[in-house]
């Protein structure tokens, strides 16, 4: 079979497929070369066409590759059994930790025969919940999911969001708590950061993306959106988010101008409402990382001085840096996240990369730890500050989500926990420590099923960057795989917050080749303990760990069989020039600067596929929906790489014009989702003799060169 579409020339033509199967050879795509010269370098991108997202050519080869793609799932004939097997680990209930106003707890839950989680209320813990937001009536697609927003001190007012698909952009309403009726005006789809409600409910605060950055807005509730007042931001570029919080009295507005994702450089401000006509600044380009409020004083998460950070409380009323007073310390564990809560301050600490949970006073004296089940990870704390309950999230691997909650003498009890077939005393996970390229000791957690010995087809994911740990925690994805016999891996590379500010540093800007040398060395670990082979190791990652997958099929092929690239990053050199990229420039660098376009183009993924190499087998997944890592990425690298790529195993591109990088799938597209991928990963590792009854051992093809 072959065809053509427009002017992109795709042709397909049958070959055979590295899993076994006959697989149509990839649509060829265009090349129109496109040559500048960065900074004394020539470049050519022989498919910046495809960055026209909108244009016919590129929605023809959307198309096709969307056609290709489903023959290529089509082919594997144990897909359906994947889902099969999925769907009792993904099909359960789901529920968010509630939020707590006036005795009124407001979650979201999704009931196990949904498809996506609904909005309720109920008055205290063990009352009988009642629907606020409806998911189902939402949109005939189910595409539409709600969102808590914030809700007023008295537990009256409830401002919810509405995501279509997987889009970073919202729709914010406002409901009258007591009838179950919409009040006021909507605010319109757009890209909201924060928002604090007025705690009488006659405003509310936010920040939104505009023209330019982004902007703090006093909306009056009975007012319309357009006469919004504008508070903060016209003074910071696109680099910048601005965003605020409303203290608990009403008294004041505590904004911050945060430059870049990770937020290690931040300006604060303070506004007395109703006194003040715009907010003043408190201090400026402090180390912030996170904050929160009890009454009217304010709790700051620092890196300043303190690379394991520290908090610092500020007396709103007194506001100036030499009145700030440290209350915790910095120690040897990083502090990763504040809260407060039922009139506590609570701080997270990951210690061997496992978040261990504190409680203090509000001057900082230690309360005492709250104990967790296992290691894993604490996601969210919530409470009214004034209040006499905390609840946290908590999971772990073999620990499905929970929401547990605290005593007064810090106890804890399950709230509410998913209800999941896998069953925790046949999962192993360890934590060992391997040795990077320049010698630094990285810690890995690997998992398994009890009595599967290896070499075994391993499944390994990381992410390295941004200053955010990757901790233990509960996937369907990665129970079914170590369900089946199959191995989970997660390194804590460089670049996260797993070891604070100074581990974050080692893998950002110039020395971002440390997060990618430290996954090469994860992966040479696992094949020299034999714990799984070259040809049997399948990678994923998402978003910036999609760069990281981008980086692992370029620099070390022979060490992997499959790849998995998701809403990746790519195209290094022109990445900040779309939708909000340039937040990360603080973190990756620019090619518009001439120092840092030198080491973005030694590592950048597309401009160093070689043609003729044989990859390992390639699925980038990316879509529409996603408004926050442009899609472009991936359509490029899967053309680039189908036109390069020694033939023999397969490049595809799963391609959804509805879902994007913030989820927003159904449950039904969860699973097919999942499916896929696993089926992809599955077909290329030699996983699927397990779902035969056999062991899951090397498959029937050569092995992969040893690593270097």
């Amino acid at each position: 079979m072959c065809f053509s579409l427009h002017t992109t020339a795709l042709a397909i033509c049958l070959i055979g497929s590295a899993a076994g199967q006959q697989l149509n050879s990839p649509p060829k795509t265009e090349k129109v070369p496109a040559r500048e010269t960065i900074h004394g370098q020539t470049v050519t991108d022989d498919y910046r066409w495809l960055e026209d997202q909108n244009s016919p050519q590129t929605r023809a080869w959307i198309a096709a590759q969307q056609k290709y793609a489903a023959q290529f799932f089509a082919g594997i004939p144990e897909r359906a059994k994947i889902r099969a097997q999925l769907e009792p680990l993904e099909r359960i209930e789901d529920r968010k930790v509630p939020s707590v106003a006036n005795g009124k707890y407001f979650f979201r839950e999704r009931l196990a025969h949904e498809q996506q989680p609904s909005i309720y209320v109920q008055n205290g813990a063990d009352a009988r919940p009642r629907v606020l937001v409806e998911a189902r009536k939402l949109s005939r697609d189910q595409s539409v999911s709600p969102s808590i927003v914030d809700v007023s001190r008295n537990g009256r007012i409830l401002v919810y969001g509405l995501r279509k698909g997987g889009e970073d952009e919202t729709e914010i309403h406002f409901m009258d708590v007591d009838n179950g009726k919409d009040m006021g005006a909507t605010l319109p789809r757009a890209r909201y950061f924060r928002s604090s409600l007025m705690p009488d409910g006659t405003a509310l605060y936010y920040s939104r993306l505009v023209t330019g950055g982004t902007r703090v807005f006093r909306h009056p509730l009975t007012g319309p959106h357009a006469s919004d007042v504008e508070i903060l931001g016209a003074a910071y570029g696109p680099e910048y988010v601005t965003g605020c919080h409303v203290t608990i009295t009403g008294n004041y507005l505590f904004c911050t101008a945060e430059r870049g994702a990770a937020t290690v450089d931040a300006d604060l401000y303070e506004m007395r409402i109703g006194q003040d006509r715009e907010p003043k600044a408190i201090a400026r380009h402090i180390q912030a990382l996170a904050y929160a409020t009890l009454g009217d004083r304010m709790y700051l998460l620092t890196a300043e001085h303190a690379p394991n950070h520290k908090i610092m409380q500020i007396d709103l009323a007194r506001a100036a840096p030499s009145e700030w007073r440290e209350v915790v310390s910095e120690g040897k564990s990083a502090i990763t996240d504040i809260a407060t809560s039922a009139g506590r301050l609570y701080a997270t600490r990951v210690e061997d990369v496992s978040d261990h949970l504190y409680a203090f006073t509000p001057e900082g004296k230690t309360i005492g730890e709250i104990r967790t089940p296992v290691p894993g990870s604490i996601d969210e704390i919530s409470g009214q500050e004034d209040g006499n309950v905390t609840f946290f999230s908590f999971s772990s691997f073999a620990y499905p989500d929970s929401i547990l909650k605290v005593s007064a003498s810090n106890s804890t009890a399950v709230w509410w926990q998913a209800k999941t077939s896998v069953k925790p005393n046949d999962i192993l996970f360890k934590q060992v420590w391997y040795p990077s390229k320049d010698g630094t000791k990285i810690p890995m957690y690997v998992v398994r099923r009890k009595g599967s010995e290896g070499p075994r087809p391993t499944l390994m994911t990381a992410y390295g960057g941004f200053d955010i740990a990757v901790l233990p925690e509960w996937s369907p994805f990665a129970a079914w795989w170590v369900e089946q016999g199959g191995v989970f891996a997660l390194p804590s590379l460089r670049g996260g917050g797993e070891f604070g500010e100074a581990w974050h540093k080692a893998g950002m800007l110039e020395k971002k080749q440390n997060v990618f040398d430290d996954f090469f060395a994860a992966a040479a670990y696992l094949i020299r303990e034999r714990i799984t082979t070259a040809s049997q190791l399948a990678i994923t990652g998402t978003s910036n760990g999609g760069l990281l997958m981008g980086v692992a099929m370029t620099q070390r092929p022979e060490l992997f069989r499959a790849v998995i690239c998701g809403a990746p990053l790519l195209d290094m050199l022109r990445y900040q020039n779309f939708k909000i990229a340039k937040l990360w420039v603080p973190e990756y660098g620019s090619s518009d600067n001439a120092e840092q376009f030198q080491y973005l183009f030694k590592y950048s993924p597309y401009q160093h596929v070689k043609a003729g190499l044989s990859y390992p087998a390639v699925l980038f997944w990316s879509g529409d929906g996603d408004t926050r890592v442009d899609p472009l990425h991936a359509r490029k690298m899967t053309a680039l790489m189908q036109a390069s790529a020694a033939p023999g195993r397969p490049i595809i591109l799963r391609y959804d014009t509805l879902t994007g990088h913030s989820g927003g799938r159904s449950v039904d597209q969860q699973l097919d989702f999942d499916a896929d991928l696993l089926s992809f990963a599955a077909s290329q590792a030699g996983m699927l003799s397990a779902l035969d009854g056999k062991n899951a051992r090397s498959p029937s093809r050569a092995p992969a060169p040893a690593p270097r």
